[in-house]
């Protein structure tokens, strides 16, 4: 048996003649055809990588090719060269009929219940702005604005009045994709559009133009549809088919390039709509899209996906969009798309944290993912790129210990996905209830039945991180007591109904109620001091150190980040192993300021604390990690299972503390070091 038997090969039509090129091109397509197709929104491309869809394209006639060939007619034949509104709208009625939520989430979430301040949409039938009837249907437009500067079209102070008047959208010229946006409207009998550079008055007022970005994930979420203008690097570029005649062509060389009928995947994944900022919440938020380009109209639900291809083909396809990525994944894919003005990063994510969180939110990190917000890195090690802060404009402020100050793709940490807050963190709010919110632990909040295996190991944890001091509230006496790791068990599981409400009472916030209760842990003097724009309170372990490079670099294989291997010298003269999670930039600059001069040092705060598989890091702990009983039982099963403490190293002047790198300690050495509770501003 032939070993290729039984695998699909590319078959080459032997009777039609090319030249290299055209072969070249014709067995690349024919290879790729049965690629699975990527994720649109979780591409991490750089802008230089990109393939010009050029290359992909199908050489259908060239002068080499025609010599002593009658018949130099390719397979494919691209014929429709416009939009079938009569096909999009059947999949609308289809969709509306059969997704009704009855047997699901529905693909249409119905009128905008409670819209923003002054929230207009173009009323496509009297051509012009409108302030948005009550329960009306909309569409929306997610589009490139590109580089232009030019003012025309864009709602502010000075031309709203104008664009209300009945008929002036159809007097003035408009951007080819905001014109042909307004003509898709009408040809889907949907009379209100949402066109963001319309809709929102660029100059109004900060509370109202703040309004309507913070609700721009409602605003996507209830539209009817969203028209999506993918192939467009600016908005003169237009929709396809819709009031111009498809691209189905190129000429260079004398030769012709046909696009191919599947290339919308292609443009899909290297499009400059899914590099950008802006355009990844109204993407994922959408709960109908319709994608046009020059390969063809695509248009997905939350429940289904059709496309038609430039010759007329309709087939159905896999889903594209997931409603239900978790945080990490949303700010990885967010980062690694790209802003015109970098300042706009959490105005450009704000509306995925109000739809998915509320207001539990604060500078892009969410209070229910508030560990594994601060355990954030740059993916900058294959590119060897300095690290760069993010600039503030007027009004504008990036906290260092929040993800959104530096530029560049985030990278939250993927361990694991239960910690154990160490110290209280808190935000000041300043209202009548408290003066600060305090950020509460928001693990499982299964019983220790429930949890998995690892959930008494956890709540083991605690309880030995308790019995050191690890935590503010003082350890209480039923813990006090030498005794087996059954008895323990047995005393947690009668007491606390989950690791959260052990972790809670360990803090000391279980039962936090009035003033007196947050005088005790953030007095208001300081927080009164506090009082800056993006500051973060924290009451925690904290060491004051000088930091000493080991020399030792480890790189998880495959894995990313680098571990850098330190010491802490402390006041006290003690030494602690540190492995820092930094880019090599990070390294410079603390050896240089802090390794080299003795009366520098850095506060190293506790954050939280995990259980994980320490084969990489704290190479040669081995029984020195392990924890006994009053038997001599160790807690841990397997080899290098450790208890890590998370740190934050921070640079403190001025009584304000701004983030240089994390880290990890490992639990006996951090406890050895003998820190105590202190409280910090973090900005």
């Amino acid at each position: 048996m032939d070993e290729n038997e039984g695998v699909s090969q590319p078959v080459v039509d032997d009777e039609v003649k090319s030249c290299p090129l055209c072969s070249c091109l014709e067995w690349v397509e024919l290879c790729s055809h049965d690629e699975p197709r990527p994720r649109l929104i979780s591409q991490r491309i750089e802008p230089s990588a990109m393939i010009d869809v050029r290359y992909t394209l199908f050489h259908q006639q060239c002068a080499q090719c025609d010599e002593g060939n009658e018949s130099s007619t390719k397979r494919t034949q691209l014929q429709q060269p416009m939009v079938d509104w009569s096909t999009v709208r059947t999949w609308l009625g289809k969709c509306d009929k059969e997704h009704d939520g009855k047997l699901g989430f529905p693909c249409d979430n119905g009128p905008l219940e409670t819209p923003p301040l002054e929230f207009r949409v173009i009323d496509t039938e009297r051509g012009c702005v409108v302030g948005a009837p009550p329960g009306c249907r909309y569409a929306t437009l997610s589009y490139v604005w590109g580089s232009t500067t030019d003012t025309y079209a864009l709602a502010t102070t000075n031309t709203i009045q104008a664009l209300e008047e009945e008929g002036y959208l159809f007097k003035i010229p408009l951007p080819a994709t905001i014109r042909d946006s307004i003509r898709a409207c009408i040809e889907l009998k949907i009379r209100y559009l949402w066109i963001d550079r319309l809709c929102i008055v660029q100059d109004d007022n900060i509370t109202v133009k703040d309004s309507q970005i913070n609700a721009m994930g409602n605003i996507y979420s209830h539209s009817y549809l969203t028209l999506v203008d993918l192939e467009g690097r600016s908005m003169d570029h237009g929709l396809p088919g819709v009031t111009q005649e498809r691209t189905l062509e190129y000429q260079t060389h004398g030769m012709k390039l046909g696009v191919l009928e599947h290339g919308i995947f292609t443009l899909i994944t290297y499009a400059k709509w899914g590099t950008r900022g802006w355009t990844f919440q109204e993407a994922l938020l959408s709960t109908r899209v319709l994608l046009l380009a020059d390969t063809g109209v695509l248009f997905e639900c939350s429940r289904a996906s059709q496309e038609v291809t430039s010759s007329g083909v309709s087939r159905p396809l896999d889903l594209m969009f997931n409603l239900a990525q978790d945080y990490r994944s949303l700010v990885s894919d967010f980062t690694s798309r790209t802003l015109t003005f970098d300042a706009d990063v959490l105005k450009a994510f704000s509306g995925i944290m109000h739809w998915k969180y509320g207001s539990e939110h604060y500078f892009g990190v969410p209070y229910c993912e508030f560990v594994k917000g601060m355990l954030w890195n740059l993916d900058t090690i294959h590119k060897h790129k300095v690290l760069v802060a993010r600039s503030a404009e007027t009004g504008d402020i990036f906290p260092t210990w929040s993800w959104s100050s530096m530029m560049g793709p985030a990278r939250l940490d993927s361990k694991t996905d239960i910690h154990t807050l160490l110290g209280v963190w808190g935000i000041p709010s300043f209202e009548a209830k408290e003066l600060v919110h305090i950020i509460r632990p928001h693990n499982s909040e299964l019983s220790w039945d429930e949890a998995e295996d690892g959930g008494m190991v956890r709540g083991l944890g605690i309880v030995l991180a308790w019995k050191e001091g690890c935590f503010p509230e003082p350890s209480p006496l039923m813990l006090n007591v030498n005794t087996t790791w059954e008895d323990y068990k047995t005393v947690i599981r009668s007491r606390w109904a989950s690791v959260d409400k052990l972790n809670e009472e360990a803090l000391g916030v279980a039962n936090i109620r009035g003033k007196e209760d947050f005088e005790r842990i953030f007095p208001s003097s300081y927080v009164e001091h506090a009082d800056q724009p993006g500051a973060l309170l924290a009451h925690t372990q904290s060491l004051r150190a000088r930091m000493v490079q080991r020399g030792d670099t480890k790189i998880k294989p495959h894995k990313w980040p680098p571990h850098i291997h330190a010491s802490l010298h402390s006041l006290g003269d003690e030494k602690v192993d540190v492995w820092i999670q930094s880019n090599p930039a990070h390294w410079q600059f603390l050896g240089h300021d802090y390794s080299k001069d003795h009366d520098t040092k850095l506060d190293v705060l506790a954050l939280s604390m995990n259980h994980e598989y320490s084969k990489y890091e704290f190479l040669g702990r081995g029984e020195q990690g392990q924890w006994y009983d009053s038997e001599g039982t160790g807690l841990f099963e397997r080899d290098y299972d450790i208890f890590v403490v998370n740190v934050l190293l921070v640079e403190t002047r001025n009584g304000l503390s701004r983030r240089v790198a994390i880290g990890q300690v490992e639990l006996h050495d951090w406890i050895s070091a003998s820190p105590e509770f202190r409280n910090f501003t973090l900005v």
